[in-house]
């Protein structure tokens, strides 16, 4: 049986110019042909697409003006060896990775084999590159994201945290990165609930760079040109937004899809950071719960104990002595059932869980009552209480007992601090917005000093020990009833001449209150 002779090469097989085109075109890869002058003579379809020359402007055009320029001397020196060698062709892998350039002028990495080709004569080469930008960047992005989460996770401080995303996003992301943290107030822009790219310097961009404090950084007269944002949440819970913006490139959709990628992570980070921070919260909280058992609850139970001793006295103590001690073991009691109960009140505040049964509530009602409670020791001290309530005011939405518990606090601070002849007065009036009864609780006693303001709500704190009563959180528990219900609380103060308390409840909302 006679042998068929095998082509060695392309244009030896028995195609048509056009059918053997049609072949090439089907290759994704850029197939190019060159002649012993290294000017191109085939150009397939995958090159167009490669390189972004039509076919009529690459043929007779030398090999070249694929690569970049600081390459061409050497890639030459590289043809000429390999043209002169034995070999027929060196294969992907083979060589190392080598750089073309498109007609926009953009450099991408491709790995390249070639072979060389005999007809008619003339030696050929024959070059098939593939782009592998894509490769590289899916890559790039994988390390990046494994490299991020090692970091990411690195730490369990909340500022710490923040600041890696933004370091991260740089250069990866954007020139200039940022991450703004929601706090959890107030409802939540749509706007930032969906991942998003801004490709063009419109209004929207722009009015996007000028509020965020973060492109400040950019040198004076520098533009954005895109910009991009993802939202940071993690277990069903919205924590933030991370923005990135690129001066010198456009971003793309698989930039927005590393972005969101990130933020998953970051968001994590975030979620963990938080969780840590309120262990760490707690974790002091029950510390400071301890310190004042251990204190506070101390003083009284010592003092029930040692009218305990003295009523076992063998020598019975006469019938006054009697009275007198069960008079100081039910103040010492009550004194420390105000501690637990404070204890229990703070408890439930820092968890969310503190009850309100609101009702329509008269706000002359509720300075009478408060006036009730301490009139009494009032007139003991030698310090008159005073009510100015307008009966005219609509009543509140508000659980009596919790506002008295409010108007009890802040009677009982005005009393240790008013000395005999002083006054306190009880005040509420309609707030600015009509919407809510401001109170107000106003002694003539020392008054605070302006350093201490700040601290006057803060758990566990107290202005001097002097006059300790408790453990410090009444307060405290007073801000923390007002914020239950929608209010505010507040402070003002002058040394040697006295302190107004004022806190607001909104009203009923059956009785809107235009007035």
């Amino acid at each position: 049986m006679q042998k068929v002779p095998v082509a060695t090469t392309l244009m030896d097989l028995a195609f048509d110019p056009v059918t053997l085109a049609r072949l090439l075109d089907l290759s994704v890869d850029a197939i190019i042909t060159v002649d012993d002058d290294e000017q191109i003579v085939q150009w397939n379809q995958g090159a167009e697409q490669i390189f972004g020359y039509p076919l009529a402007n690459a043929l007779g055009q030398p090999l070249s003006m694929l690569l970049p320029e600081i390459a061409r001397r050497a890639h030459h020196q590289h043809v000429r060896e390999f043209a002169d060698s034995a070999e027929l062709a060196r294969h992907m892998g083979h060589r190392s990775k080598i750089t073309g350039v498109r007609s926009d002028g953009e450099e991408f990495p491709a790995e390249a084999s070639i072979m060389r080709l005999a007809s008619a004569g003339r030696t050929y080469l024959t070059v098939v590159l593939r782009d592998i930008s894509e490769r590289e960047r899916d890559d790039a992005a994988r390390r990046f994201l494994v490299e991020s989460g090692a970091q990411l996770g690195s730490s369990l401080d909340y500022d710490e945290t923040v600041g890696r995303i933004v370091q991260l996003g740089v250069p990866i992301l954007g020139d200039v990165c940022s991450v703004h943290v929601h706090g959890g107030e107030g409802q939540l822009d749509p706007m930032w609930s969906t991942p998003t790219l801004l490709v063009h310097p419109d209004e929207r961009l722009n009015a996007l760079v000028a509020a965020d404090e973060a492109c400040g950084r950019l040198e004076v007269g520098e533009r954005i040109r895109s910009a991009m944002w993802v939202p940071l949440a993690a277990h069903g819970e919205f924590l933030g937004v991370m923005r990135c913006y690129a001066r010198q490139r456009t971003l793309r959709d698989r930039d927005l899809a590393l972005a969101v990628a990130l933020g998953q992570r970051a968001a994590l980070a975030l979620a963990h950071s938080r969780m840590y921070a309120d262990a760490q919260r707690a974790s002091r909280s029950r510390d400071e719960v301890l310190a004042v058992v251990s204190h506070d609850l101390r003083n009284p139970l010592s003092t029930i104990a040692m009218c305990a001793d003295a009523l076992a006295d063998p020598v019975a103590p006469d019938m006054a002595d009697v009275r007198s001690m069960a008079g100081i073991i039910c103040h010492s009691a009550d004194w420390a059932q105000r501690i637990i109960r404070d204890l229990l009140d703070a408890t439930s505040i820092d968890a969310g869980r503190l009850s309100l049964d609101r009702r329509a509530v008269n706000a002359d009602t509720i300075l009478s009552a408060a006036r009730d409670l301490f009139i009494t020791q009032a007139d003991a001290a030698g310090v008159a209480i005073v009510t100015r309530g307008d009966t005219t005011l609509p009543p509140i939405h508000a659980d009596s007992e919790r506002i008295l518990q409010i108007m009890f606090n802040l009677l009982g601070n005005a009393m240790k601090y008013t000395k005999r002849g002083g006054s306190i007065a009880l005040e509420a009036s309609l707030d600015e917005a009509h919407d809510a009864v401001r109170f107000r609780v106003t002694d003539t006693g020392d008054g605070i000093p302006s350093e201490h303001l700040p601290h006057l709500f803060d758990r566990l704190w107290q202005l001097g020990r002097a006059h300790r009563g408790g453990a410090g959180l009444g307060l405290a528990i007073a801000k923390g009833i007002v914020t239950a219900h929608g209010g505010t609380i507040g402070v003002t103060s002058i040394v040697g001449v006295g302190s107004t308390f004022t806190f607001t409840i909104p009203l009923a909302r059956q009785t809107a209150y235009g007035g």
